[in-house]
């Protein structure tokens, strides 16, 4: 969120409004799309009060999604490493900044013919 200063000063970067939606519901819509029903969210817990009253108030979708606190300043793999007894089969990273029409179900079933041990959309 550095480089979009000021914007989430305020308001958490994954909450900033793209096309008037908030930047999480493109990701949590693309999921479900894919047929997940549900997700794990990770949070900090300087953004985890506004992400979780989106999470429960404001969100549409039909996944169950669950609000989990890790570190602040954690990268993905050491909040991965924060809740890895949560992880109990394959599972799907995605970031909040970023909008992408990607198959997911393509790049699964992908993912698994090859027998991969991880796959990265970058």
């Amino acid at each position: 969120g550095n480089r979009m200063y000021p914007l989430p000063e305020k308001t958490a970067k994954c909450l900033l409004p793209v096309g008037n939606r908030p930047l999480i519901s493109y990701q949590l819509a693309m999921l479900q799309d894919a047929g997940l029903n549900e997700c794990l969210v990770l949070t900090t817990q300087s953004i985890a009060d506004q992400v979780g009253e989106y999470l429960e108030s404001k969100y549409e979708g039909k996944m169950r999604c669950s609000l989990q606190v890790v570190d602040d300043y954690t990268g993905t793999a050491d909040a991965l490493r924060q809740i890895s007894e949560k992880i109990h089969t394959d599972f799907i990273v995605v970031s909040s900044d970023v909008i992408t029409d990607v198959k997911l179900l393509f790049m699964a079933d992908t993912h698994r013919a090859c027998d991969a041990v991880a796959t990265f959309l970058l």
